[in-house]
């Protein structure tokens, strides 16, 4: 227990290397307060205007299990300001043994830290909420990002079978998570790749249920 200036900062230690990191595309969420992506100006490409729409019409849940620590984000706005904040670069950055940070800080104000430690990975969590609780686990790296990659490629799939985002588009903004040689990702194995993560994640395929497809 650490304290501050008017502040409680509880500390959970988990050394386990098993400890859990995983995610589930849940079912959708019919309350939506915001309004619907626009642009005006013409700011956007279709690509990232396609992407808003998708994440806003179709907003799922996704729940995430870190340790014993399970929080619910949303595709609006969570998931969508991830993803335009270079997600699949920050995939292929940790591979290369870069130091990343995943915030969701709408509906859920959580930090997840995620340093290397040797072939393993530290990772620790912030809420902030009004007790400030910091929890710390190892995880396997390659589990990791599995699961990284897999929360990527299972929302753009469905952003795909509903028609938002073009295959094309979307080989283009996924291909930077796969960094290194023995991983990269190309048009010839895309169709390959796209099905294997399909048909192996019970989240994933649940997501395409949900919508339909």
């Amino acid at each position: 227990m650490a304290s501050g200036e008017g502040e409680t900062i509880e500390i959970i230690e988990a050394d386990i290397i098993d400890s859990t990191f995983s995610f589930e595309i849940a079912d959708r969420n019919l309350e939506n307060y915001a309004l619907p992506p626009e642009d005006p100006l013409g700011e956007l490409s279709d690509f990232e205007l396609g992407l808003r729409r998708f994440c806003y019409e179709h907003n799922q849940r996704v729940i995430w299990e870190i340790g014993e620590i399970q929080f619910t984000v949303f595709f609006d706005p969570d998931i969508c300001m991830l993803l335009e904040d270079r997600f699949p670069e920050q995939i292929g950055q940790l591979e290369q043994g870069e130091n990343i940070r995943i915030d969701f800080v709408e509906s859920y104000e959580i930090t997840v830290i995620l340093t290397h430690e040797g072939e393993q990975l530290h990772c620790q969590l912030r809420e902030f909420n009004d007790q400030h609780n910091q929890y710390n686990y190892k995880l396997d790296k390659q589990q990791v990002l599995r699961e990284l990659r897999t929360i990527l490629f299972g929302v753009m799939i469905l952003a795909l079978k509903q028609g938002y985002v073009t295959k094309e588009d979307m080989y283009e903004f996924i291909k930077p998570a796969f960094s290194s040689p023995h991983e990269s990702l190309t048009r010839e194995n895309l169709e390959f790749v796209l099905q294997d993560f399909k048909l192996i994640r019970p989240a994933v395929k649940y997501g395409l249920e949900q919508s339909g497809k």
